[in-house]
């Protein structure tokens, strides 16, 4: 992790030659240009240059744009620019033979200009065949490229200055050093670009230019963080070249900037390859861009108590050795997030606007306190302004960035957008949908209406539907409303057709007004189902005879068919009154899977503890579970209880245990959290563990005042980690012995081999989960994954999130383990981290230590193993391992034994068990 891969090379040496040569170029031209403005002009002629370069920046950037729209290959793009660089520079050698300091303040301009539209070319183009992940590892070895390429420009400025050579050879130097460097970008492959267009962008705007840029939170913030940082750091070139003037003899100026950005380009170096990739992955990107304006403003803070030269060269001295290294390295990682089209679109933009905006603005501020009077020390106070405004900017910059990386990796689609409001565009998408032929889709736009609480613009018609299970949903939603207009409708329905719609419009009828004349005529219908839910309504309403109409009920349960129990359960569902409470206990046990579900719904309005053994036995079954635990969260408290002690019970049957969990946290209060937090702090079974960790997930998201024992998750996330730590190292030593004798590389070693990954897998996803106990208001659950994705892009999202939403030992310990790097090289970083001690053991030590793991596939599959390879030293291991007959691993093991001691062959094996 961190470290330089093979897939990385081409573009790293690329991208370090490109840039080295650039930014040599641009060290030679910028001695030159300091000595001569510096020897011809005075330090308040400098705004005005500033002002030139900006004015002309932004032509220079329509037309790079305008560039990129027609020339799709970057690199030839790039090589055209940096060849025709060169040429300038050369004939700008020639031009300044005749008056130098003169002339000085076009050749400032150009070079101003040089360094705006050829820098952002580079970067644009590495943006496009990288990915985050990648210029993590390698935009700060390119940057030092950069850094290496002033260091040798203003080297080689020193060198020729000392032979007494005038300042403008150094444009000749600068000129052939980008006509020979022109060359390195058409080096990479077409296809690496090509390649790249491939992979799932964000959702793009750019139809409407600044408009656009105005509006996109994240384009507008990078703005701003451009715009404010170039008003910083030219009021900070201004103090330092005002105190060079005014400290420094002319006749030395050529000596004193050719030593100076010597240094200041070692520093920066040494900064580049010792400091920045290593700031970068241990503190983030985010936090890395404050180091630069903090130091500044310390810098800047020193320069006001001792206004001198050695305050002002420090000052610069952070300004130049961190701009080009470390804070270029940073900022353009935050350009990452955005698609290639509003990249391309918008970072020559954001940076010739925001650096040669700032500068116009920052000239016309500094012509203003110079025509006002104003020393140094002011100029100093207002960039001490600018520097906290600066600092600002990048506190309100984190959100969004990562919220660019959580929505790329939803495909682009914002999940989290206010609830729908029905307005007309809506409406006629629900009126459509009625009108669909997937039975499916009307159910659903029926449920909308009453989701948004507009049943009263439901169409009564929806009534007539030929799918007896749209009118069956209708009439409930209608019932349910309250509202009596669909009445009318309901009662045409009832004089024929299907009994099963007949019995729910008389469900409905009911439900919303009295109709005993209705119930009545029911009484008599030549449907026995249509005549049970008149029976349990006229009960329930104190109507007629109540000993007839009570024996008349007995005799329908004990006589009647399916249909008519069926009906019975849902109509007392309706009624809720507890006078049925007797029959509910017969219909819960009815042999029928439909008339239980239903009689479970009833329980859930008439609660009564009674039922829980019966609703407990439900759970197992997923057609009824949701009707169990309906009725569970309506008996309340003692549900609950009854539920801990089930939870706690291991001899329970697995498929109903394994339900409890979720049913627990569907009452949402802090008991329910208390039993799953006890639960999972000490369940062994993993099925079982998984789903009390996803159940309290669900709980901490939607109800977040509850309170956790965080202490306890975090030494169970790091006893986690440990655990994945010390699986993922096993695994690597198999693999490792499996290649190094072919004769290991079995069926029963490959299956193994493949169950360690898939525990190591599962039991990271619990760490994941357990993230999300501490901190629910992160997506968890959509950085895993990502990180399971086959797209690179995709995964290095994924990680830049991760880097962000863990913190400490954690962070770094499960940045490891997610890295693509090989499984050894994760081991090591994570065990340094988690101070996991890693043992170097042999093969059969390997499967010795398996065949004692808590997992019953773990030692199904080693047990397999070792009789595969024939290991009768491990004999005794199996032995002492045997579980009690009965189990899959007591099979196995038998088996095993059975093959080492020469009884049996070894039987193929049926595939690989589940792991949990």
């Amino acid at each position: 992790m961190g470290l330089i891969r093979r897939e990385d090379r081409r573009n790293l040496v690329i991208g370090f030659t490109t840039l080295m040569m650039v930014m040599g170029a641009h060290a030679l031209g910028e001695t030159a240009r300091d000595t001569l403005f510096l020897s011809g002009l005075s330090a308040e002629s400098l705004p005005w240059a500033y002002l030139a370069i900006a004015g002309l920046a932004l032509i220079v950037v329509r037309v790079n744009q305008w560039a990129l729209n027609h020339v799709r290959d970057k690199r030839r793009l790039l090589s055209a620019t940096m060849l025709a660089s060169g040429v300038i520079d050369i004939g700008f050698w020639f031009w300044l033979r005749g008056d130098p300091q003169g002339r000085a303040f076009t050749l400032y301009v150009w070079t101003g200009l040089f360094a705006t539209i050829t820098v952002v070319q580079v970067w644009l183009l590495l943006d496009d065949v990288v990915n985050v992940a990648q210029a993590k590892r390698i935009f700060g070895p390119i940057a030092a490229g950069g850094v290496f390429g002033a260091l040798l420009g203003s080297g080689l400025a020193e060198r020729l200055i000392d032979f007494d050579l005038p300042a403008r050879h150094l444009m000749l130097a600068a000129g052939v050093v980008l006509a020979v460097g022109a060359v390195a970008p058409l080096r990479w492959k077409r296809s690496e670009l090509e390649g790249h267009d491939e992979e799932p962008a964000m959702p793009t705007d750019v139809a409407h230019g600044f408009r656009t840029l105005a509006n996109h939170v994240y384009l507008r913030r990078l703005l701003l963080l451009v715009l404010l940082s170039t008003l910083a750091l030219t009021g900070v070139d201004y103090v330092f070249k005002a105190a060079v003037d005014e400290y420094v003899d002319k006749a030395s100026l050529a000596t004193f900037f050719a030593r100076f950005y010597l240094s200041l380009n070692a520093i920066a170096l040494v900064v580049q390859l010792f400091i920045s990739s290593r700031l970068l992955r241990a503190i983030g990107v985010s936090r890395t861009l404050y180091v630069l304006p903090l130091l500044l403003l310390v810098g800047t803070g020193t320069f006001l108590f001792i206004p001198a030269l050695i305050p002002a060269i420090l000052l610069k001295g952070a300004d130049g050795s961190l701009r080009h290294s470390l804070h270029r390295t940073a900022t353009e990682v935050l350009y990452l997030p955005l698609s290639r089209e509003l990249r391309e679109r918008f970072k020559g933009i954001i940076d010739g606007v925001g650096q040669r905006g700032g500068q116009a603005v920052a000239s016309l501020g500094i012509l203003a306190a110079v025509y006002l009077g104003a020393d140094l020390v002011m100029v100093a106070t207002v960039v001490v302004v600018l520097l906290a405004a600066w600092i600002g900017i990048l506190v309100g910059l984190k959100k969004p960035y990562l919220a660019l990386f959580r929505q790329s990796l939803r495909g682009g689609v914002d999940l989290h957008d206010p609830m729908i409001e029905l307005d007309l565009h809506t409406l006629q998408g629900l009126l459509a949908a009625l009108n669909s032929d997937r039975d499916e889709e009307v159910e659903v736009a029926v449920e909308l209406f009453e989701y948004v609480d507009r049943v009263d613009l439901l169409p009564k018609l929806v009534l007539y539907h030929p799918s007896k299970a749209v009118a069956l949903r209708a009439l409930e939603v209608f019932a349910r409303d309250g509202d009596p207009a669909f009445v009318p409708t309901a009662r045409r329905l009832m004089r024929k057709g299907d009994p099963d719609v007949r019995a729910g419009a008389l469900r409905a009828i009911a439900a919303v007004e009295a109709a005993p004349e209705v119930l009545g005529r029911a009484l008599d219908d030549e449907s026995a189902a249509v005549r049970a839910t008149a029976l349990v309504g006229m009960l329930s309403r104190n109507l007629g005879d109540r000993e007839d109409l009570e024996r008349r009920l007995s005799g329908a349960m004990m006589k009647g068919d399916t249909e008519v129990r069926l009906q019975l359960a849902r109509a007392i569902r309706y009624t809720g009154d507890p006078q049925f409470s007797e029959w509910l206990e017969d219909l819960l046990a009815d042999s029928d899977e439909a008339v239980r579900k239903e009689a479970a719904l009833a329980v859930a309005a008439l609660p009564d503890a009674r039922f829980l053994p019966a609703l407990l036995g439900l759970l197992g079954d997923a057609d009824m579970r949701p009707a169990a635990r309906k009725a569970f969260l309506a008996i309340g408290a003692p549900a609950l209880e009854y539920l801990e002690r089930a939870l706690a019970d291991v001899n329970l049957e697995r498929k109903i245990r394994r339900h409890l969990p979720r049913t627990i946290h569907r009452f949402r209060n802090q008991w329910a959290l208390d039993i799953l937090q006890a639960a999972l702090l000490g369940e062994e079974d993993g099925a079982v563990r998984y789903k009390i960790l996803r159940a309290l997930g669900r709980l901490r998201a939607d109800e977040r005042g509850l309170l956790l024992d965080t202490k306890a998750i975090e030494k169970l996330q790091a006893r986690t980690l440990r655990r994945v730590t010390e699986l993922t190292h096993l695994r690597a030593q198999l693999d490792a012995g499996q290649k190094a004798e072919p004769r290991r590389q079995t069926v029963g070693g490959d299956l193994l081999v493949t169950s360690l990954r898939e525990k190591e897998v599962n039991a990271l996803e619990r760490v994941f989960r357990m993230q999300h106990l501490l901190r629910p208001r992160d997506a968890y659950q959509l950085y895993w994954r990502g990180l399971q994705s086959r797209d690179k892009a995709r995964r290095a999202a994924s990680r830049e999130l991760v880097d962000h939403a863990f913190t400490g030992s954690v962070r770094e310990a499960v940045l490891a383990l997610i890295d693509d790097a090989p499984a050894t090289r994760r081991v090591t970083e994570a065990a340094g981290v988690l101070d996991v001690e890693l043992e170097e053991l042999t093969y059969e030590a390997i499967l010795e230590r398996l065949i004692q793991d808590g997992s019953e596939a773990i030692r199904s599959l080693t047990a397999y193993h070792v009789a595969e390879l024939g290991l009768t030293e491990l004999e005794p291991q199996l032995e002492a391992s045997r579980p009690e007959a009965g189990s899959i691993v007591a099979e196995v093991v038998e088996r095993a034994l059975a093959v080492l001691r020469g009884s049996e062959e070894v039987p193929p094996p049926s595939g690989a068990p589940h792991v949990a």
